[in-house]
């Protein structure tokens, strides 16, 4: 089975708190779209993670 292409768009920030201390935010698949991460015949699909968002 052959994939269609895809774009998953991720972002990120930091700041800087101080000398030890840095905050971090992510969310990968910004735009919560539907994708297949990969095909290993033509009835096992693996599904794309949706949107997902850390803070550390």
């Amino acid at each position: 089975m052959k994939l269609p292409g895809l774009a998953r768009v991720d972002a990120a920030a930091f700041y800087n708190v101080n000398d030890k201390l840095r905050m971090q935010f992510n969310i990968e698949n910004l735009f919560d779209e539907d994708y297949y991460a990969c095909a290993h015949s033509n009835n096992n699909l693996l599904p794309g993670s949706p949107r997902a968002v850390r803070l550390g």
